[in-house]
């Protein structure tokens, strides 16, 4: 009876082997980068390795190897990330250098890396002609009449702009794409099954359907025209032994309510639909489940990081664009053009709310339209955090130690921990290194 027993309990710590080997593997763990050897290795074409920055899925920040005169990147891999590119950070050095500015007369302009799609004011025209006759809600055949009609001219192409980097790079890519893709989770024309988060189309319809069962249909707004546009929400680093680390680097979701003027301009209000300005903060607090179903929100937020870690090089006293790591990224890196749609189709929505109640009318029908655009603004100034505090002075006339300086007391030796500088240079083994493991909990 011994043998079946057995048998059974190696299966099942098979089973819970088989399990678990996928969450130890999982564990994300630091690695250091060099960009000296990393240029060498891409200049070489010998390693594809060196595009994706040696496996790195987040950026954590720098050290400066002197004696070398070389960057080395800090960050993490997570397999259940998306690696970086170096492209990616190619792009945001020579954004932030100053590379990308545009002429108009005598004048360069700087802008920050971004996007936005923007609908086309005589589609905007056309939907408000289309929504300004009355339509009969009881009557079915005119519904579907009117939404089509509106969904159509909606769904007529919007302009792609790109701003601060190359139209057609994959730095561009990611800010379309998931600027684009946003617009969709605003309409719920995907859904993510994230627990309470809704679309704005669902927001509105279940606000109108409470406002009925009310008797307050007045309550409920018809028309609406948002922007939405993804911007810095907080960005620090601290300067640590050494090390310059970035702290934090996270994303937020802004909106604000616009309308067209009669000159056929899109204006904005300076303020935000109050449903649209929660459903951005709604994005906001839930951007890193977002992002855990989406890897295109991941990839945003490391452009946005790459972009902060590309002001703190660039502001670093020690001039590292003389270093040749730096140098390369700036000056002679090949960046790959990546296609990037310049239109993409409107994604205006429509619909009527139907909601029984009790009264002579019976039935009520109440049409709601939505329009929106979007965009990305990538203007991340770092602000620095942890300063050594100064030394305190001790107040005149203060009272002295309770023990006597004839007997000075012993303490035990407390080891300090190594400094960050040290658990990313100390585990190199020679300046051709590309990239070496290094330990996450050295950084804290």
């Amino acid at each position: 009876m011994t043998r079946p027993v057995s048998r059974v309990f190696l299966a099942v710590l098979s089973a819970l082997i088989a399990v678990s080997a996928p969450l130890w593997a999982a564990a994300p763990k630091g690695r250091a980068v060099s960009l000296n050897a990393l240029a060498a290795t891409v200049r070489s074409g010998e390693s594809a390795d060196a595009e994706r920055l040696c496996g790195l899925t987040s950026v954590l920040g720098y050290v400066i190897d002197q004696d070398s005169r070389d960057v080395v990147l800090i960050g993490k891999v997570d397999p259940n990330q998306p690696a970086l590119h170096v492209d990616d950070l190619a792009v945001a050095l020579r954004n932030v250098w100053g590379q990308y500015t545009t002429a108009r007369g005598h004048v360069r302009y700087y802008a920050a890396p971004g996007c936005s799609i923007d609908p086309d004011p005589k589609v905007l025209r056309e939907l408000d002609e289309i929504t300004n006759p009355q339509v009969n809600v009881s009557d079915e055949d005119a519904r579907k009449e009117f939404i089509d009609r509106w969904k159509e001219v909606g769904s007529s192409p919007q302009h792609v702009r790109v701003m601060g980097v190359p139209f057609d790079s994959r730095f561009a890519k990611v800010m379309v794409d998931a600027d684009y893709y946003m617009k969709r989770l605003v309409n719920g024309s995907v859904a993510l099954g994230i627990d309470g988060f809704e679309s704005l189309t669902e927001t509105r319809s279940r606000l109108a359907k409470e406002a009925f069962a009310a008797g307050k249909p007045e309550a409920v707004r018809a028309n609406s025209m948002s922007r939405f546009w993804f911007n810095p929400r907080s960005a620090t680093f601290e300067e640590k032994n050494g090390a310059i680390l970035l702290r934090d680097c996270s994303v937020k979701l802004l909106t604000e309510e616009e309308f067209l003027s009669s000159r056929n301009v899109v204006t904005g209000m300076g303020r935000p639909d109050p449903l649209a300005a929660g459903f951005a903060r709604q994005f906001t607090d839930k951007y890193s489940a977002i992002a855990a179903a989406r890897p295109i929100y991941t990839q945003l937020q490391s452009l946005f990081r790459f972009v902060a870690l590309a002001r703190l090089l660039k502001d670093d006293p020690d001039g590292l664009s003389s270093f040749d790591g730096v140098k390369y990224l700036l000056k002679s890196h090949p960046v790959q053009c990546v296609p990037v749609s310049r239109a993409v189709n409107g994604l205006a929505d429509a619909l009527f709310v139907t909601d029984t109640v009790d009264g002579l009318d019976g039935t009520k029908k109440f049409g709601m339209v939505q329009s929106f655009c979007g965009g990305v603004c990538m203007d991340v100034r770092p602000k620095r955090i942890g300063r050594a505090a100064k030394p305190r002075r001790v107040a005149a006339g203060a009272p002295k130690p309770a023990y006597s300086a004839s007997k000075p007391i012993r303490t035990a030796r407390v080891q300090k921990p190594p400094a960050p500088r040290n658990v990313v240079l100390a585990p190199r083994k020679s300046r051709k290194q590309v990239s070496w493991d290094i330990s996450l909990a050295g950084l804290d």
